[in-house]
């Protein structure tokens, strides 16, 4: 049964790329989880397309998200707002390496708890997407 999708964002201002993974309704009002992208896109609205790449469950869809982050190697891609491939290692393209590890090390060790998750997922809905 197919409760997630994958959707690409592009930028039609700097043709930057945002890959991602949602579970739930195409039409629920989630934009992102990327910091930088989510920054921007609430800045100029306007500047984004999404498009819809492929629907499944939650699972199939997580793989096919890390696949096809890795073969571009987002996380290392200026052209891409991701700063991860998929994988859960965070490469935030303004820290230093330092600071890379210390947040990679906090990451690791850290537990949402069920209530925290529903915020952060609230925190991500709420504006519409043109497409």
């Amino acid at each position: 049964m197919a409760d997630s999708f994958l959707y690409c964002w592009t930028d039609t201002t700097t043709n930057m790329l945002y890959v991602g993974t949602h579970k739930g309704d195409i039409n629920d009002g989630y934009i992102c989880s990327g910091k930088l992208m989510l920054e921007q896109y609430r800045k100029r609205s306007h500047d984004f397309t999404r498009q819809i790449l492929a629907k499944g469950t939650y699972g199939d869809i997580i793989k096919l998200e890390t696949l096809i982050l890795k073969s571009v190697n987002a996380a290392k891609d200026s052209m891409f707002y991701n700063q991860h491939n998929g994988d859960g290692n965070f490469f935030c393209k303004k820290h230093t390496h330092e600071a890379k590890q210390l947040i990679k090390k906090k990451l690791l060790n850290h537990k949402r708890t069920e209530s925290h998750n529903a915020s952060i997922s609230k925190s991500k809905k709420g504006i519409t997407p043109s497409c």
